[in-house]
């Protein structure tokens, strides 16, 4: 290689990494899914107004909940595979939250809501043992609504013949209800120590 070429070779490979460190927010983000989570950290973003009908039947918004952290997961009770994960997870992290009720309340929400009535939500909050205060489970009726969520939380659900195919996180709404972290749902310690946080800093 003359120098010359080393030379460009070089200019290229600089030029590239620049590029590169542009379009990632400076290496931080290499998906498009870590830049948005990195978005909301820096920038929390406020949830549409929406009407929830519960697994008791009964309607509420998400405003019923302020003065509380509020983590939310999206399911399909028909769900044979991460959502049974998620299931298991949100039984845990109520059990462990127990503490923190008046701070702190779980809310699995249906993208399914044509299937997914009271009666099947009731269901699915059954499979994993007593129903628990602080765990709710709820659709929304109102396909416009549900679409503003899903787009504001980041959500992708596609129709399949086995039901849906759909990414799965946790989301951490503060109680001045402003979703304020998206998280892996597998990191479970990490999402406990931030719903700690948040609760604790409301009080001090």
């Amino acid at each position: 290689m003359t120098r010359r070429s080393a030379l460009a070779t070089t200019i290229i490979l600089f030029s590239g990494i620049g590029l590169l460190a542009a379009v990632t927010d400076g290496f931080r983000a290499f998906t498009s899914e870590t830049a948005r989570r990195l978005a909301i950290l820096e920038q929390p973003v406020a949830i549409p107004a929406a009407t929830l009908q519960s697994h008791t039947g009964q309607d509420f918004h998400l405003g019923d909940l302020s003065g509380r952290v509020v983590v939310i997961d999206f399911i399909f009770t028909r769900c044979p595979t991460v959502c049974h994960t998620l299931g298991a997870q949100f039984r845990d992290m109520a059990d462990e939250l127990r503490g923190l009720d008046s701070k702190a309340v779980l809310l699995s929400v249906s993208f399914d809501p044509d299937y997914d009535h009271p009666e099947q939500l009731i269901a699915y909050l059954g499979r994993y043992g007593e129903l628990r205060d602080n765990w709710l489970a709820a659709r929304i009726a109102d396909k416009r609504e549900l679409r503003h969520w899903l787009e504001r939380f980041g959500v992708v659900v596609i129709p399949t013949e086995a039901g849906y195919d759909h990414n799965a996180a946790v989301h951490i709404v503060d109680p001045q209800g402003q979703l304020v972290a998206i998280l892996d749902y597998e990191a479970t310690q990490q999402i406990l120590e931030t719903i700690t946080r948040f609760a604790t800093e409301r009080s001090s």
